[in-house]
């Protein structure tokens, strides 16, 4: 429930807005999302200020992430659970070919726990992203980001890179798409200095990388090859993701954020490959279903903490209104 008050100045809208409320930021939504993805479908008690022009926008929030509670209706104030920041998108070159967004984001965490620090913790967010689709069927994407802060006593310096490129096949294949992602997250490399260097996404989804959340958005390296598929009713994407720790020094980390396997367990960088495989259809404007396959190869930096190879199947419906 919120409340919200509209206005124009010019080319420029305005609205205001008050209250509990969904909130995604960006074209792609990759940090804070409304819907299932990449990020875990999350509600905000926010005063937030939306501002918008011919080819630019802007989100600038302050507020809480709620404390959920098991029953319906019944989440509390997250005073200690803080979120606010700024996220800037503009649109340089037209019919999207060159899009550009930068951003800041600060949430506060009343515990958390890495290999070697755990307590409250702030945590600032700057970060900049490119995107673009050419006429050529190519569509590229480049993150960048820098996270600074504290974690008990400790600094907070941690950065991360994503990016992905994606090429339309020629012809009567011009359905089908080839390309990769890549994503490189800091590890925290020297323990017990003081500082913290373990990267933190904000609200990550189990499915970041996939259906299997197996692997935690932080100290990796990832390289994802894909093939996809985009026809009018029927979608379909193949791939195999491989992830790395980024520094042996640091743990491997699983959802939601705990330590899946020490820095002391093993000192091999590889941690596992995933292969997966998801179709869709679209059955009418209201109705789809969809099925994925996973089965993730537990790499030696995970069987060294008695871990194994993992196999996921899954269904599922989706009905808007």
């Amino acid at each position: 429930m919120f409340l919200e008050s509209r206005a124009e100045l010019g080319d420029t809208v305005f609205v205001a807005r008050a209250g509990r409320q969904e909130m995604p930021l960006g074209r792609t939504a990759r940090w804070v999302s409304l819907r299932d993805g990449m990020n875990v479908r999350q509600t905000f008690d926010l005063v937030r200020l939306t501002s918008s022009g011919r080819s630019w926008s802007n989100e600038t929030f302050l507020g809480a992430v709620p404390a959920l509670e098991r029953g319906a209706f019944d989440d509390g104030l997250g005073l200690e659970n803080r979120f606010w920041g700024s996220y800037w998108t503009f649109d340089v070159l037209a019919r999207r070919r060159l899009s550009v967004e930068a951003f800041y984001l600060g949430r506060t965490r009343p515990l958390v726990v890495y290999a070697d620090v755990s307590g409250r913790e702030v945590r600032h967010m700057f970060g900049t992203r490119i995107d673009g689709a050419l006429d050529s069927g190519l569509e590229y994407a480049l993150h960048a980001l820098l996270q600074t802060g504290s974690a008990a006593s400790a600094s907070i310096r941690a950065w991360g890179f994503a990016g992905a490129a994606l090429q339309r096949l020629p012809g009567i294949l011009s359905r089908g798409w080839i390309g990769v992602r890549a994503d490189a997250l800091s590890g925290d490399a020297h323990p017990g200095d003081g500082r913290v260097g373990t990267f933190h996404p904000f609200f990550p989804a189990p499915q970041f990388f996939g259906a299997v959340g197996a692997i935690y958005p932080s100290n990796l390296y990832a390289v994802h090859p894909l093939f996809q598929l985009r026809a009018e009713r029927v979608t379909m994407e193949a791939g195999c993701t491989f992830f790395w720790r980024q520094s042996t020094e640091d743990a491997v980390y699983t959802m939601p954020g705990r330590v899946l396997a020490s820095p002391t367990a093993s000192d091999a960088r590889f941690t596992a490959a995933q292969a997966s495989v998801t179709l869709g259809h679209i059955v009418s404007r209201h109705f789809s279903v969809n099925a994925g396959w996973s089965h993730v190869v537990a790499g030696p930096s995970i069987r060294a903490a008695t871990g194994r190879d993992v196999d996921w199947f899954g269904t599922w419906t989706t009905f808007t209104y």
